[in-house]
C-alpha cells in the first residue's frame, strides 16, 4: 500500500476445524487437515510418523513425531502453517494461513482489532493445525490491537490435552523506524514449543504472550 495502512477491522487467516468426517480446510496458504485414517498431516512441518493419536505439526515451534520447525524469522518467503496428524476415527485441524501487510508509510492496528492466523481445531484423538504466519512491513508499526498465530486445540487423551500437540506460528515486524509490538500470542499446545516473534527496528513497550500459561 502506498502511504499509511490503518487496520480498523479484524483480519483472520485461521485454519479450518476438523469434523468427524473430514479434516479441516486450509485457507490463504494453510495446509489442509487429513481425513480420518493414518495420515500424519500435510506441509513442511507435518510429522513423518503415523500414530493412533495424531502427532502435532510444527512451524515456529516444534511438533511431535519428528515434525520439524521451518521458515525463516523475517518471513521473506511467506508460508502457511502445517496440519496435524489424523486418527482412525477423526480428521485433523488445518494449518493456519499467511498474511503480509506492507505499507510505504506507517502501519497502525487500531484498538480492539484482532489479526489472526491460528491453527484449526481437531476432534477426538486427532491433532490440531499449527499456527500460521503474519508479516508487517513499514517505516513504523504501531500495534494497538492483538496479533495471534496460535496452534489449534488438539487431541484429547483421557480428558487431558495430549503432550505432543502442534506448535505456534511466526510473526515478524519489519520496520525501518519504530515498532510497537503490543499484544502478541504465538502459543503452542501443551508441552509443545511456542512459535517465533521477530522484530526489526526500534521497538517500544510490548506485551508478548508466548505460552498458554
Amino acid at each position: 500500500t502506498a502511504g499509511d495502512l490503518v487496520v480498523g477491522a479484524n483480519l483472520r487467516a485461521d485454519g479450518g476445524d476438523a469434523t468427524e468426517l473430514e479434516g479441516g480446510t486450509g485457507r490463504l496458504g494453510g495446509f489442509d487437515g487429513d481425513d480420518p485414517g493414518t495420515g500424519a498431516g500435510r506441509g513442511p512441518g507435518a510429522a513423518t510418523q503415523a500414530s493412533a493419536q495424531g502427532h502435532g505439526a510444527a512451524y515456529g515451534g516444534h511438533g511431535s513425531g519428528d515434525a520439524k520447525i521451518y521458515g525463516n524469522r523475517t518471513l521473506d518467503g511467506l508460508l502457511g502453517g502445517s496440519s496435524g496428524g489424523a486418527s482412525p476415527q477423526e480428521g485433523s485441524g488445518a494449518g493456519a494461513g499467511a498474511l503480509w501487510l506492507k505499507a510505504s508509510g506507517e502501519i497502525v492496528i487500531q484498538p480492539n482489532v484482532t489479526i489472526s492466523a491460528n491453527g484449526g481445531d481437531s476432534l477426538g484423538t486427532a491433532a490440531a493445525g499449527a499456527g500460521g504466519a503474519i508479516r508487517f512491513e513499514g517505516t513504523r508499526i504501531y500495534n494497538h490491537g492483538r496479533i495471534e498465530a496460535k496452534a489449534g486445540s488438539g487431541a484429547q487423551a483421557s480428558g487431558n490435552d495430549q503432550t505432543r500437540g502442534s506448535g505456534g506460528g511466526r510473526i515478524a515486524f519489519v520496520a525501518s523506524g519504530y515498532a510497537k509490538v503490543g499484544e502478541v500470542d504465538v502459543s503452542g499446545e501443551w508441552l509443545t514449543n511456542e512459535g517465533a516473534i521477530f522484530v526489526a527496528g526500534n521497538y517500544l513497550s510490548s506485551n508478548l504472550v508466548i505460552d498458554t500459561g
